[in-house]
């Protein structure tokens, strides 16, 4: 009977968080902008006013909860970080108050998840999955030319992003071959979408994958070193067949990877004018070196920049540096880093199937965040799934 209402109770918290997430990314790609902007607003809006109405009622069904010690140490992190914040934006005329309160309010949410266990961590990242993975098969409808879907997905630049979550859940949800499928049609789709950031990271994921798998092989005795050495040996006949052939595969790599000659993507621009907007937000920060210039102050001053219109820095430390100074970059570095670490040592130690989901989304993010916009989100399933996932590490690490 409690089974029940546990699976009853996880059911109820899950639909906020699917109209949370469907407001934040899927549904304002079919939107004009403004109505966009509202939609997610009043998703996020309706989504944490049901979250903490279910929160409060949860509370008085368990009762007394135990916080561990490391979850209070990493939450009071928080606090500090998100005042720094609050206190940045007081103080500059560019930041915006109201997307610092948006982020209070979803790590707030992911601190409660946390500590009330209410939805298990694999049905959230399914919902991640089915909230980005769509929008992968609409892009391979569209450049299929079956003439159902137009260029929703070519080069927008959230795809790249959200595909991270479908991409590192795959391995979670699914078997083989299946999970090597869905990974293989996001990647091609990252590739001929030119997300070239994104695509990175996801080969990062892939790679780590491997990593993970090869180790595990190694704790299987004497048929896993053989499994492994066979693996080995199919890598080293790829590596020959690309040495062999570098002259020809060489221009399809820059040009059609790297953008090398493209006159706005390309190094002649700066990697789409990165370098550009790299130095113009350190020159930022060291006009306000402590305080910075309040959250996403970046995107403002950034605006215009030289020959281009900027979005932002591309870079998320870069960004802190910009909107909260030197104290909060430093604060969400750790934030980041310090959960990340603690999920691939259990992953290496004990190979959990859990602990490797984590650490792969974890460091892929961190990758990603080179060259995107934001260290912390609360704007798509990638981002808010990982930031679940960094109080869910704390709350579970022994």
């Amino acid at each position: 009977m409690s089974g029940d209402k546990t699976k009853s109770s996880s059911v109820l918290f899950l639909i906020p968080i699917v109209i949370w997430l469907i407001t934040g990314y899927p549904l304002r790609q079919f939107l004009p902008e403004r109505t966009g902007l509202l939609v997610a607003g009043g998703g996020l809006s309706f989504s944490l006013y049901l979250l903490v109405l279910q929160f409060l009622l949860y509370s008085k069904m368990c009762g007394q909860v135990m916080i561990p010690k490391k979850l209070l140490i990493y939450s009071f992190l928080w606090v500090l970080y998100l005042t720094w914040g609050v206190v940045s934006n007081l103080g500059s005329a560019y930041g915006s108050l109201l997307y610092q309160l948006v982020l209070i309010a979803g790590v707030l949410t992911a601190f409660l998840f946390a500590i009330f266990h209410t939805v298990p961590l694999a049905s959230l990242f399914r919902v991640a999955f089915w909230t980005a993975f769509p929008f992968t098969v609409l892009w391979w409808a569209n450049w299929l030319g079956s003439g159902l879907v137009t260029d929703i997905t070519y080069r927008n630049p959230s795809y790249g992003v959200i595909s991270l979550a479908a991409l590192c859940s795959a391995t979670y949800l699914f078997r083989f071959p299946f999970r090597t499928i869905i990974q293989s049609l996001i990647l091609i789709s990252l590739f001929f979408n030119e997300h070239r950031t994104s695509l990175f990271a996801g080969i990062i994921v892939v790679f780590l994958q491997a990593v993970f798998h090869f180790r595990s092989l190694q704790c299987k005795g004497m048929a896993g070193r053989k499994s492994m050495l066979m693996y080995i040996g199919i890598i080293s006949l790829m590596l020959v067949g690309i040495l062999v052939n570098v002259e020809e595969i060489s221009p399809f790599v820059l040009e059609d990877v790297l953008l090398w000659n493209d006159p706005h993507r390309g190094v002649s621009s700066g990697l789409s004018y990165r370098f550009l907007e790299w130095k113009e937000s350190l020159r930022l920060f060291f006009e306000r070196p402590i305080l910075g210039w309040g959250t996403r102050a970046n995107e403002v001053l950034l605006r215009d920049l030289g020959p281009i219109v900027a979005s932002s820095t591309h870079n998320g430390i870069l960004a802190n540096l910009v909107d909260y100074g030197l104290p909060g970059a430093i604060l969400s570095i750790i934030l980041m880093v310090w959960p990340i670490c603690l999920s691939t040592r259990q992953a290496w130690m004990k190979l959990g199937k859990e602990h490797l989901l984590l650490s792969t989304l974890g460091i892929s993010y961190m990758v990603l965040g080179m060259g995107e916009r934001y260290w912390f989100s609360v704007g798509n399933p990638t981002s808010v799934i990982l930031l679940v996932s960094l109080f869910y590490i704390m709350a579970n690490e022994q």
